[in-house]
């Protein structure tokens, strides 16, 4: 097979964007060495040290975590079998996937599905999975080429959680919302997910950073142990763009929407929170699958 040949001299750069995507695709498939050379056109004696050199990590470490993020969201956020989970992930074994998430986080995969959500987004987290963050920094789409349209969004009456506290803690607050959302028969394949991001986590005290954790409802919220409570979304104008991939992405589209694309538009602000509606996501879906509309609220047009 001829080599792939690229248009100027970034031409590693659109090779491993390449390549992460074919590995983002079949994570649950078997990926040797030799086929990830052969899928990037790259010399099998190689190939290895320019991978470390480029993203700062190995193949198959890179490989390894993003299996292992996958799995630990499905065992702490969904109802599901240890052995499914790890056959999902791209274990051939129980055995193998136990072994390698305990080696990894230092729980079973039962003690993560148990006690998992706390650990979400918290420090060891964000360090156990950086080398992930900085992967996808380097080959996310650019958000300047994401078309941005406007939009009247109808008013929504939804059920919201407001977690308020460390970002450290929000995995246990969206636990308690699935709980809630499963206690009152609204699952996202039947009611639109959204959060509302109240606060920039970089510019807020971690004790007074809120992130709002919603779904549509066509009845009042009773009460409850949760402390889910009645709220809405307004009708209104707003900027959308629709962000496909990893959630490591949507903070660019954010600081897009409101450092270029604003001020270049001569739009007004409204005065409610940015927010998202989750079409598809992970880990219903894989990563690179999940679908993300960002709503930036517009005064009306005069």
């Amino acid at each position: 097979m001829a080599p792939e040949k690229f248009e100027n001299t970034s031409s590693y750069q659109k090779r491993f964007e390449v390549l992460v995507g074919y590995i983002e695709q079949n994570l649950e498939q078997p990926l040797s060495l030799g086929a990830l050379c052969q899928h990037a056109h790259l010399s099998k004696y190689h190939f290895h040290r320019q991978f470390k050199a480029y993203f700062g990590v190995s193949v198959m470490q890179l490989i390894k975590l993003l299996r292992l993020k996958r799995a630990a969201y499905q065992l702490a956020y969904r109802e599901v079998k240890v052995i499914d989970v790890a056959l999902d992930c791209g274990y051939q074994n129980h055995e193998s996937f136990s072994r390698a998430f305990k080696q990894h986080f230092a729980l079973s995969p039962i003690q993560f599905a148990e006690t998992g959500a706390g650990l979400i987004d918290g420090p060891q987290w964000q360090q156990l999975f950086e080398p992930i963050v900085n992967m996808r920094s380097q080959t996310m789409l650019n958000p300047i080429n994401m078309p941005v349209t406007i939009v009247d969004f109808p008013a929504t009456k939804i059920a919201l959680y407001q977690h308020q506290g460390a970002q450290q803690y929000l995995g246990q607050s969206i636990a308690q919302f699935i709980d809630w959302r499963k206690a009152n028969a609204t699952p996202p394949s039947k009611s639109r997910t959204f959060n509302l991001l109240y606060d920039d986590p970089n510019e807020v005290m971690p004790e007074d950073y809120r992130f709002g954790i919603a779904c549509e409802v066509k009845e009042p919220v009773a009460a409850n142990a949760q402390g889910v409570v009645n709220d809405a979304i307004p009708a209104m104008r707003c900027a959308c763009v629709r962000h496909i991939g990893s959630d490591d992405g949507i903070e660019a589209v954010v600081t897009y929407l409101y450092g270029k694309w604003l001020p270049e538009n001569g739009e007004m602000l409204a005065d409610f929170p940015i927010f998202l509606e989750r079409i598809r996501f992970f880990p219903e879906v894989a990563e690179h699958e999940a679908i993300t509309d960002v709503y930036l609220p517009l005064k009306s047009a005069l």
